[in-house]
């Protein structure tokens, strides 16, 4: 599992995303997401500015590969 570090800043799911190169651009990654391609925490996620907290997993369906730390 591939852990993305939240910083101080608020983390979005698409900007995790595309910071895990799981797409090429922020707008593919919209895209991606909204068309749910990807699930957080076990569940299809359709929101692309959800805010991400320590302990998230997430990943393409099926396989929530990468998590959320401090």
């Amino acid at each position: 599992m591939a852990d993305i570090p939240i910083g101080t800043n608020d983390l979005t799911f698409v900007m995790a995303i595309k910071a895990l190169g799981l797409a090429e651009s922020g707008g593919q990654a919209k895209f991606l997401i909204r068309e749910g391609h990807y699930e957080l925490n076990g569940e299809v996620n359709t929101m692309p500015g959800r805010k991400l907290k320590v302990g998230d997993k997430f990943g393409t369906r099926g396989q929530c590969r990468h998590r959320v730390v401090e």
